[in-house]
């Protein structure tokens, strides 16, 4: 079961759920409530986001192939992060419906998307991250 979950500033945990199930919903559930019952443990530190995220997908990154179609709609990945801050796997999870549009989000988010590292005890660990990119097509067809 992996969950997905936004923290605020005191380590305390809002709107919890899993992206990838334990095949219980039962089961989901109670581990969303553990986890924002006792908050992030002390111990731990998420990784976090570096740099201006609007750059990291942009419509230059929109496949020309499909500006005649004016495909649309929302890929949702989950990142892995490697310990030195960088992506190394894209995986997506909720797809826009277009095979093209979902590879171009893996492969701008790859390039492009920093992290300072989670940490556990202060050292670096690997992390995931769960992003959501909007697609719609762009006024004029992305340059070749």
């Amino acid at each position: 079961m992996t969950l997905i979950y936004e923290s605020n500033d005191a380590a305390g945990v809002e709107n919890c759920r899993p992206i990838i199930s334990s095949g219980s919903e039962e089961r989901d559930k109670a581990a969303c409530r553990t986890l924002i019952e006792r908050g992030i443990p002390k111990d731990v530190a998420p990784a976090r986001s570096i740099g201006d995220q609007a750059r990291w997908v942009t419509t230059f990154d929109y496949p020309k192939e499909l500006f005649a179609a004016r495909a649309s709609g929302f890929t949702e990945v989950l990142l892995e992060i490697g310990e030195k801050g960088r992506v190394t796997g894209c995986r997506v999870i909720g797809t826009s419906g277009h095979d093209r549009l979902d590879m171009a989000a893996c492969n701008a988010l790859s390039a492009r998307a920093r992290f300072s590292p989670a940490t556990f005890r202060g050292a670096p660990v690997p992390a995931i991250d769960f992003r959501r990119v909007r697609w719609t097509a762009p006024f004029r067809p992305p340059p070749s």
